[in-house]
C-alpha cells in the first residue's frame, strides 16, 4: 500500500556523496517522476517526505511542498549544512514534523549533531540522524539521540511514490 510520497524540490545539492542513492543508482532515479504540486492529490498520502538534492537550498520550494501537504505527516530529509535556529523555526511553522538529517563524513558528524540539536532546541519536532550502518558506533557516542543506519538497499521503498517538482 502507498501512503508516503517523496517530493525531491530539486536534484541540485551543496554536496556529492559517492553513495548518493539520487546519483549512483539508475533504478532509484528513474522511479522518480516529474510533478506539478497542483496535479497531485495530497489526501492520498499519510505522508510527506521532503528532500532532493539538497532542500534547504529551495526554501520557497520546501514552503510551497509544505503548503500542499498541510494536514499530512511531513518529514524533510537535509544533509544539515545549511540548517540554522532561523530555518528551523521557519521549517516547523510550515507543519514539519520530522527532520532527518544525513550524516556522511565521519570528520563532520560532530558538528552537524550539534548544529541540528542547537537548531531545534526546544521546537516541536522530533529530529533523526541518518548515517550509513558503518557507523552504529555513535549510537552509542550520543545516547538519547535517534539514529536510523541505512544501507543503500533502503534507496527505493515500495510504500512511496517519488516526485521531482517541475
Amino acid at each position: 500500500m502507498v501512503d508516503t510520497v517523496r517530493v525531491l524540490v530539486s536534484w541540485q545539492c551543496n554536496m556529492k556523496c559517492p553513495y548518493c542513492c539520487n546519483d549512483t543508482l539508475p533504478e532509484v532515479r528513474a522511479g522518480i517522476r516529474p510533478a506539478r504540486l497542483e496535479d497531485l492529490d495530497a489526501a492520498r498520502y499519510k505522508v510527506v517526505c521532503i528532500s532532493g538534492g539538497e532542500p534547504l537550498m529551495f526554501m520557497s520550494k520546501v514552503r510551497d511542498a509544505c503548503r500542499w501537504a498541510a494536514g499530512r505527516y511531513i518529514v524533510l530529509y537535509t544533509n544539515g549544512l545549511l540548517l540554522t535556529p532561523e530555518t528551523a523555526v521557519m521549517l516547523v511553522s510550515w507543519g514539519v514534523r520530522a527532520i532527518n538529517v544525513g550524516l556522511h563524513n565521519p570528520t563532520t558528524f560532530g558538528p552537524l549533531i550539534a548544529r541540528a540539536r542547537a537548531a531545534f532546541a526546544g521546537l516541536p519536532v522530533s529530529v533523526r540522524f541518518h548515517v550509513e550502518n558503518t557507523h552504529t558506533y555513535l549510537a552509542g557516542a550520543y545516547p538519547g539521540l535517534a539514529f536510523r543506519f541505512w544501507q543503500r538497499d533502503d534507496c527505493a521503498r515500495a510504500n512511496e511514490d517519488r516526485v521531482i517538482l517541475q
